[in-house]
């Protein structure tokens, strides 16, 4: 598992003038979406100025397109997802998301 983050997704505060961040996890069935969600949990519950919350996605693949599309701020996606995005290969050959 790894945590990864996008640099130019926007960022938006809500009335309260916190900072609403995004972080994509996986199905709500799985292990990756509770992680999420205990994180956003201990974040927001210890955090000021910002709000985190936990999207449910269809996983590492999909959370790596939309961290690349600046749709989210952060992701947790598998180490082998990470390693083929960066490197171009499986899923993502011949496209690097370096």
């Amino acid at each position: 598992m790894a945590a990864c983050g996008a640099s130019a997704a926007t960022t938006e505060k809500d009335k309260d003038g916190n900072y609403q961040v995004i972080m994509t996890t996986a199905g709500t069935s799985g292990t990756f979406y509770a992680v999420g969600a205990a994180i956003a949990q201990n974040l927001n519950n210890n955090t000021e100025g910002i709000n985190i919350t936990n999207q449910a996605s269809g996983g590492s693949v999909e959370n790596i397109r939309l961290l690349a599309r600046d749709e989210v701020h952060f992701a947790i996606v598998g180490g082998d997802s990470a390693v083929g995005a960066y490197n171009g290969t499986h899923e993502f050959e011949g496209n690097s998301k370096k």
